[in-house]
C-alpha cells in the first residue's frame, strides 16, 4: 500500500474543486480559526478536520458546506476528548513543574545563598522541555490516529485505546508518517497568509486544514486496518 502520484494529485486538488471553494475553504476556514482563539470553538476546527478525513475516505472531492457546522461539533467534540487523554501527561508534567519552581523561589527567598538550589530551576525546566519535545513527536502520530478512528464512527473510549491506536499505527507507520510531512507543508503552505498582514492566515488555514484530513482519509481508503 502507497499514495500513487494519482491520490498525491487528488491530494493537492481537494481543496479547490468544490465550485464553492472560496466561500467553504478561506472564509469557512477563516472563521474557524477565529473560534479556535477559545476554548469552546477548538472542537469545531477538529471538526472540520474530521470531516475532510470522511472525505478523503469516501473520495468525496466537495468540501465541507457551511450547514455542517453540527457535525462539526458533534465530530469535534469526540475528538477533543480522546485527544485530552493524551494531553493530560503534558498538563500533569508541567503543573508539577511549576509547583516545584515556586518552592525552589520561596527556598531561595528564604535562603539567598542556596546556589546549588538555583541549578534546580534551569535543570527542571530543560528537562520538561526536553520531554515535552519527545512527547510531541508521539503525539504527531497518536492525534493522526484518533482523529481517523472519530471519523470513521468510533467512540471516544475506542478512540482513545491505546492498544487500538498502536495497531493502526504500527499497521501504517511509513504513510502516516508522508501524511505527517504532507500536513507539515500544507501547514507552511498556509502560515504564508500571515505575511499579508497576519489577517490572511485566516484565509489560507482552511487549506491547510482540509488538505490534512483528506489526507489522513486516502491513508485509512487504502489501509487494512478498521477501527469498526
Amino acid at each position: 500500500m502507497s499514495i500513487s502520484s494519482v491520490e498525491f494529485n487528488e491530494i493537492i486538488k481537494f481543496p479547490f474543486q468544490d465550485p464553492k471553494w472560496f466561500s467553504r475553504l478561506c472564509l469557512q476556514g477563516g472563521a474557524l480559526m477565529a473560534l479556535s482563539m477559545f476554548i469552546v470553538g477548538i472542537p469545531f476546527t477538529i471538526g472540520y478536520i474530521i470531516r475532510c478525513i470522511q472525505k478523503g475516505v469516501a473520495g468525496d472531492t466537495m468540501l465541507p458546506d457551511w450547514s455542517e457546522w453540527g457535525e462539526f461539533w458533534k465530530l469535534g467534540v469526540r475528538g477533543f476528548l480522546a485527544n485530552l487523554v493524551y494531553l493530560l501527561p503534558m498538563a500533569i508534567l508541567w503543573s508539577f513543574i511549576g509547583v516545584l519552581i515556586i518552592v525552589v523561589i520561596i527556598a531561595l527567598e528564604a535562603n539567598p545563598n542556596a546556589d546549588a538550589l538555583a541549578l534546580v530551576i534551569p535543570l527542571v525546566a530543560f528537562l520538561g522541555y526536553g520531554l515535552s519535545m519527545v512527547y510531541s513527536l508521539v503525539l504527531w502520530f497518536v492525534q493522526p490516529a484518533i482523529f481517523t478512528a472519530i471519523a470513521a464512527g468510533a467512540d471516544v473510549r475506542t478512540a482513545a485505546n491505546p492498544k487500538v491506536l498502536w495497531a493502526y499505527i504500527k499497521t501504517n507507520f511509513a504513510h502516516i508518517i508522508l501524511g505527517i510531512a504532507i500536513a507539515y507543508l500544507a501547514g507552511m503552505i498556509a502560515s504564508f497568509g500571515m505575511f499579508v498582514f497576519f489577517i490572511g492566515y485566516f484565509l489560507t488555514a482552511g487549506f491547510g486544514m482540509a488538505v490534512t484530513g483528506y489526507t489522513y482519509g486516502i491513508i485509512y481508503r487504502q489501509s487494512s486496518y478498521r477501527f469498526t
